[in-house]
């Protein structure tokens, strides 16, 4: 039996995997390569659409052998055949409903809607300082009337607002939409929406159960903020960065280096040391 051959690791991307302003770190492409060849399975977890995941990490079929998760648990991918294996989208209708009630909060909300490979928004979304920010390359955004949006499947629906309104927004989303949305955060001026009952937490235990007959393996999920929560929840270790939010490391049987120094290797180096073989 090789070393890591009932070990997953799962992790977030930004703030996690990634260092600063998304760089790849090398330590962690290096680990990876070397549990993966130790028999160990890692995957990912992530609100980022397919695109964005394909285009930045170029050795993505090399280190991740399983499904990845994209939207936050809305969409599985299997990177190795370039394949959609499950989605759940939102509701066309809700859609709808959610976006007149973004554009009626204030002036400076708007919203972008994550398909497989790129955004939806609207002119009137673009209005938004955040979302023509998030925006500003055009390769991976439709700007179009949400009338046209109806033969589109949106698996995530992103909101900006300024900083000193976007908790009251997020209150009044969730109250009007809690029931029948799933409604989170993955940073302060980001409020993310999916369809209800879709979580990372809830794809990770349904691509395990696919993927694994028999014993489940041994789950290290890596994460650094609320999103992640639920995640690192069902893990057997749940690990963070030290920049992770409090509310995450509250939770982390490990907490360990900064994002920026490579969190992935520091854990591989933890498992080297046998601790978790028990």
């Amino acid at each position: 039996m090789k070393k890591f051959e009932n070990f997953v690791i799962v992790t977030d991307l930004d703030g996690t995997f990634f260092g600063k302003k998304g760089r790849i770190v090398p330590e962690n492409i290096e680990k990876l390569k070397y549990f993966v060849e130790n028999g160990g399975s890692f995957t990912i977890a992530t609100g980022r659409i397919i695109t964005q995941v394909v285009d930045k990490i170029p050795q993505l079929c090399d280190i991740a052998k399983l499904p990845i998760i994209t939207a936050n648990g809305s969409l599985l991918y299997d990177a190795q055949s370039d394949r959609v294996l499950s989605n759940y989208p939102v509701p066309y209708e809700l859609l709808c409903e959610l976006s007149a009630f973004v554009h009626s909060y204030s002036a400076t909300a708007g919203l972008r809607a994550g398909s497989e490979r790129y955004y939806l928004v609207t002119d009137r979304d673009m209005m938004s300082p955040g979302i023509s920010r998030d925006l500003s390359s055009g390769r991976i955004k439709k700007q179009m009337p949400i009338a046209e949006w109806r033969d589109e499947c949106v698996y995530k629906v992103a909101v900006r607002e300024e900083l000193d309104s976007i908790e009251e927004l997020r209150a009044r989303i969730k109250e009007k939409f809690g029931d029948r949305l799933e409604i989170t955060t993955s940073s302060s001026t980001l409020i993310e929406i999916l369809a209800k009952g879709r979580t990372k937490a809830v794809m990770i235990n349904e691509m395990l159960s696919s993927h694994f007959e028999g014993k489940r393996p041994k789950l290290f999920a890596c994460g650094d903020y609320d999103n992640d929560i639920e995640m690192l929840s069902i893990a057997d270790v749940a690990v963070c960065p030290s920049n992770a939010s409090e509310s995450v490391k509250e939770i982390c049987d490990l907490c360990l280096c900064h994002h920026d120094d490579g969190l992935i290797a520091a854990l591989i180096d933890e498992m080297d040391k046998g601790k978790f073989c028990e």
